[in-house]
C-alpha cells in the first residue's frame, strides 16, 4: 500500500512526533467512541423493554415527564420552552404491560407539540419541541483542553458550561444532591457541543436525569436530578442494565450477594455497575433496606469491607462514621501489604473525611505498578477531585508511578473546578461565572471548528 503524499511529507519533515501524536489523538478518540457505545446500550434498549402494571398520573408536562423517570427508570431528557401553555394538560396513562416505546409516544400524544429524538452516538433520548430541531439543542462548541478521568459532572462540568450562557438565563439548582461530587465522567481532548458532554455524562451515569429549560428569549439552562424508581417493583430498567454489563444472560433483580460480590470485584466496570445500581435504588423505601446492609456493618474481609465502604461513599455521600475507626485499623494493619492500590484508596477516603493528611503516610514509598493503577483508576480519580487536602498529600508523597508522580498530578491540578467543603452544598447567592472559570473548557474559534 503506497504512502499518501501530505504522510510521506511528514514523515520526511523529521515530524514523526507529530504524527505520532496525531495518531494517538485519533485512535484515543476512537477507544472513547467505542467505550460510549458499550456504557450506552441500556439508553438504546429502553424504548423496547416491556414494563408491567404502568401507572402514571401527571397533572403537566414536566409532572409527568418526572413521574415517567421516577416512577419507571425511563430515562430521558426533557427540554422544553417555559412559557408554554399547553404543557399544563393532564397525562394519565394505565396499562397491564407496555414497551417504553408504547408509553414515551402516548406521552407525547398528549403534548403534540413535542417529539423525541434518540441520540445516535449515545442512545440517549431527548423530548423536544417538534419546533426545534434536535441538532440544534445547546449546539454551541465547546473545545475539551485535555482528557481527563472521572471529573465531578456538577462541579466540573455542569458549572463551568453554564459560564458559557448568559447571565439571566441561571438555573434552578433544584434536585441537585452534593453526592454529585461522586458522579464522574471520562472525557476525551477535542471539541464537541454542549449537547454531546451532556450526553456523555449521562452515559457514564445511568442513574441521572436531565432537564433543560428553553427561555423565551432562546436562552437555555441546565439542572440534573436523581433517577428514582420507587413504583416500578419489577425493576424493569435497573435490572436490565445491571444483567447487560454483568452479561450473565439473567433476568430480574438481582441479589445482595450479586450486588455485594460486585462492588469488591476486580474490575472497574462491575463496580461501576454495581454502584450504578445501587443508586437507582438508593430512593425506593422498599429497596433501600435490602441493600443498605452491605454497608450497616463491617464485612469479615477487610479487603471487600473496604470496598463496599468505598463504594457507600460514592452513593450515600461517605463512609458510615461508626466504621471510620475500624476501617482505618485496616489501614494501619496488613492491607497496605496485602492490596496498596485499595489501602491508597481507604486512606484518601478518610483523609478527606476526617480532614488529616497523615492518614495517608502507611502507603508512603509504595513503588506502584501500572497494573495497581490501572486497577483503581476510577475511584483513585473520584477522591482526587473531591480533596484539595487530598491532592496536596498526593504531591508530597512523590509516587513516581507515571499516573501517580507529581507531573502528573499537578497538570490535573490545574484544572480549576468549584469545590465546598466536604458534604456541604454550594455557598447561597453564588455567581455562576465566577465560579465557573475552568482550565477544561475554552471557547471554539474558527480554527478550532
Amino acid at each position: 500500500m503506497s504512502t499518501p503524499v501530505s504522510l510521506r511529507r511528514l514523515l520526511g519533515t523529521g515530524n514523526r512526533l507529530l504524527l505520532f501524536l496525531a495518531l494517538a489523538a485519533a485512535l484515543n478518540k476512537s477507544v472513547l467512541a467505542a467505550d460510549t457505545q458499550l456504557r450506552s446500550t441500556w439508553d438504546n434498549e429502553l424504548l423496547n423493554m416491556e414494563f408491567p402494571n404502568v401507572s402514571i398520573d401527571g397533572s403537566s408536562l414536566n409532572d409527568s415527564w418526572m413521574k415517567l423517570c421516577h416512577n419507571l427508570a425511563l430515562r430521558s431528557v426533557i427540554y422544553w420552552d417555559t412559557n408554554s401553555d399547553s404543557d399544563s394538560k393532564n397525562f394519565v396513562f394505565k396499562s397491564d404491560a407496555a414497551t417504553g416505546r408504547e408509553i414515551l409516544e402516548a406521552f407525547l400524544f398528549a403534548y403534540p407539540a413535542y417529539t423525541f429524538t434518540q441520540d445516535p452516538a449515545t442512545g440517549v433520548i431527548w423530548i423536544h419541541r417538534k419546533a426545534i430541531n434536535y441538532e440544534d439543542i445547546l449546539s454551541q462548541k465547546v473545545q475539551i483542553k485535555r482528557s481527563v478521568q472521572q471529573v465531578p459532572v456538577y462541579s466540573s462540568v455542569i458549572i463551568p458550561l453554564r459560564a458559557f450562557f448568559p447571565k439571566h438565563a441561571l438555573p434552578s439548582d433544584q434536585g441537585i444532591l452534593i453526592y454529585a461530587f461522586s458522579y464522574g465522567v471520562d472525557l476525551s481532548a477535542g471539541v464537541y457541543s454542549i449537547r454531546d458532554v451532556l450526553n456523555l455524562c449521562l452515559v457514564e451515569n445511568p442513574h441521572l436525569i436531565l432537564y433543560s429549560r428553553h427561555f423565551s428569549n432562546g436562552d437555555p439552562s441546565i439542572g440534573f436530578s436523581n433517577l428514582m424508581n420507587p413504583k416500578d417493583t419489577s425493576r424493569t430498567a435497573p435490572a436490565k442494565f445491571w444483567h447487560g454489563v454483568m452479561g450473565d444472560g439473567k433476568s430480574g433483580v438481582p441479589s445482595i450477594e450479586e450486588v455485594g460480590a460486585a462492588l469488591s470485584d476486580a474490575n472497574p466496570r462491575k463496580r461501576w455497575a454495581a454502584c450504578v445500581y445501587l443508586r437507582m435504588e438508593s430512593d425506593s423505601l422498599q429497596q433501600r433496606g435490602r441493600y443498605w446492609k452491605l454497608f450497616s456493618s463491617i464485612d469479615s474481609d477487610p479487603q471487600k469491607a473496604v470496598w463496599e465502604a468505598l463504594a457507600g461513599a460514592t452513593i450515600v455521600g461517605g463512609v458510615n462514621y461508626g466504621h471510620l475507626e475500624r476501617l482505618q485499623q485496616f489501614v494501619t494493619n496488613d492491607l497496605p501489604q496485602l492490596n496498596p492500590g485499595l489501602a491508597l484508596l481507604a486512606c484518601m477516603q478518610l483523609a478527606m473525611q476526617k480532614n488529616d493528611p497523615g492518614i495517608m503516610d502507611p502507603v508512603v514509598g509504595h513503588k506502584f505498578s501500572i497494573a495497581e493503577t490501572d486497577a483503581i483508576k476510577p475511584e483513585f480519580y473520584r477522591l482526587f477531585w473531591e480533596s484539595k487536602l487530598v491532592r496536596d498529600k498526593l504531591l508530597q508523597m512523590k509516587f513516581d508511578a507515571p499516573e501517580l508522580s507529581p507531573q502528573s498530578l499537578n497538570e490535573l491540578g490545574n484544572i480549576i473546578h468549584i469545590e465546598w467543603p466536604y458534604g456541604a452544598g454550594p455557598p447561597t447567592g453564588y455567581d455562576y461565572r465566577e465560579l465557573g472559570n475552568t482550565d477544561l473548557f475554552a471557547p471554539v474559534t474558527a480554527g478550532d471548528k
